[in-house]
């Protein structure tokens, strides 16, 4: 099990592991996730994660660092996107694609990791030390 940065060719699998995390959402051709993938890469502030196993992509997350304004001036992380493929859910890959966005969090001074979720995963992401906070996540489709 090994956690890298995506790369151009993962990204049929990888565009196959994210319409698991929601079937109905439309998918992105592989021209356009080519380029969302460079413009993302060149940012250096976005890594999307991705979990190989024997050659083939079974999960994903994506740490989004954000510059801000408040904290000394430090910035914080969003984790997005985490998914883990059905048939390898359950193995500690999930595990791993956290790990590895909050050691990344870390190196880059992030004050804060945060993330959102649905309820049943709560407890799920307690053990890595994430917490509820009062907080409400709200959300506006366009």
């Amino acid at each position: 099990m090994k956690i890298r940065l995506a790369r151009e060719e993962d990204l049929p699998q990888l565009i196959s592991i994210l319409s698991q995390l929601n079937p109905r959402a439309e998918r992105c051709n592989l021209e356009r996730a080519k380029e969302v993938l460079r413009e993302l890469s060149k940012s250096g502030q976005q890594f999307l994660m991705v979990c190989e196993v024997s050659g083939k992509i079974v999960g994903t997350a994506e740490l989004v660092i954000k510059h801000n304004l408040t904290h000394g001036g430090r910035p914080y992380g969003y984790i997005e996107n985490v998914v883990v493929d059905e048939d390898y859910r359950g193995k500690g890959v999930g595990n791993k694609l956290i790990e590895s966005c909050i050691k990344i969090a870390r190196e880059k001074g992030c004050y804060k990791l945060i993330l959102t979720c649905k309820d049943d995963l709560v407890k799920w992401y307690g053990k890595f030390g994430f917490r509820e906070f009062g907080e409400k996540a709200l959300r506006l489709d366009l």
